[in-house]
C-alpha cells in the first residue's frame, strides 16, 4: 500500500488513471465464504492502524460523513469488494477470491467529474452499462462523492440477496495518537 500511494502521489493523474491495486486474497479453506468481508473490512483496520501518515484533515473520520471515504499514506481511496459469492452484481464478481480493486479518489473526479455536465453524462452512461451487463440490477447503494445522501463505504461492500452488508461501516477510525501507542 505504500508503495502504491506513493506511485500515485509521484505519478500524474493521465499516467496512472488505469493502474488500480488489485489484491486477491488466497482461500487456504480455513474461513466460511461468509466471512470474506469481515476479513476484507479487517485488512483495512490493519492497514489503517499501521498508515505512516496522520489522516488527512480534511477528510471526516466518521464513514457515515458523505465526505469520508478510507485514507492510506495521506492518499483518498476508494476500495471495490469484489467476491464470488455476488450473482446479480457481475461487476464484482472478478473471481472466487475476495478482491479487492484499490484507486484513488481522485481518478474518479478526473475521468467523470460530478462538477461537469461531460463528468455527469459519462456516469449516466457506466451506470446504464452497468445495469445492462448485471442484468438490470442497479445497486441502490451507487451514489456520487459528497452527496448528502451517498455512503461511501456502502459503496465499497455492495449489497445483494443473500448477501447481507453489516448495518453500520465495520471500519474504526483511530487517532494518529492512538496508532503511535499501538506500534509501541
Amino acid at each position: 500500500m505504500i508503495e502504491y500511494t506513493n506511485f500515485t502521489k509521484s505519478t500524474p493523474i493521465d499516467n496512472r488513471i488505469l493502474c488500480p491495486l488489485v489484491v486477491f486474497f488466497c482461500d487456504t479453506g480455513q474461513f466460511a465464504r461468509s466471512e470474506r468481508y469481515t476479513i476484507a473490512w479487517n485488512a483495512l483496520e490493519w492497514i489503517h492502524i499501521h498508515d505512516p501518515e496522520k489522516w488527512p484533515d480534511e477528510i471526516p473520520d466518521d464513514p457515515d460523513n458523505p465526505a469520508w471515504c478510507f485514507c492510506f499514506n495521506g492518499v483518498q481511496l476508494f476500495i471495490n469488494m469484489s467476491s464470488g459469492e455476488h450473482k446479480r452484481l457481475r461487476n464484482r464478481n472478478l473471481c472466487d477470491f475476495m478482491t479487492l480493486v484499490i484507486n484513488p479518489r481522485e481518478n474518479f473526479d478526473a475521468v467523470a467529474s460530478l462538477n461537469t455536465r461531460q463528468g455527469r453524462l459519462l456516469r449516466e452512461n457506466i451506470r446504464r452499462r452497468l445495469e445492462k451487463y448485471n442484468n438490470g440490477f442497479v445497486p441502490p447503494e451507487l451514489g456520487f462523492y459528497g452527496e448528502e445522501s451517498n455512503k461511501e463505504w456502502k459503496q465499497y461492500q455492495l449489497e445483494e440477496e443473500g448477501m447481507r452488508r453489516p448495518d453500520r461501516c465495520p471500519f474504526s477510525h483511530v487517532s494518529h495518537s492512538r496508532k503511535q501507542r499501538h506500534a509501541d
